[in-house]
């Protein structure tokens, strides 16, 4: 499937990352006691974008939006970017976790 449909591969990874990022979100309000609506009144974003925001599928939430989400239910956002270790250079030493 990876040679045949990298298209394929590629959304099931941005989705797998989409599915991921909406689970922890709902589970921050869940814990909270907080509705949709509650979230979306705090932080001047509709409920049907907190939804979207929460849905497994779709667009990603842009940062700013994650960090409003994030700071009305008491959470807070960690970002970590490295490169693939497969795309390094043989010998080269990593300076990335």
């Amino acid at each position: 499937m990876d040679i045949a449909r990298p298209d394929v591969v590629e959304r099931r990874k941005r989705n797998c990352l989409k599915s991921t990022i909406a689970m922890q979100l709902r589970a921050l309000r869940d814990v909270r006691g907080m509705t949709q609506d509650d979230v979306a009144q705090a932080t001047g974003m509709t409920t049907v974008k907190i939804a979207q925001m929460e849905s497994l599928v779709g667009a990603f939430p842009g940062i700013k939006d994650l960090e409003r989400f994030a700071d009305v239910c008491g959470g807070r956002i960690e970002v970590m970017i490295w490169p693939d270790r497969s795309d390094l250079p043989a010998g080269k030493p990593e300076s990335f976790p």
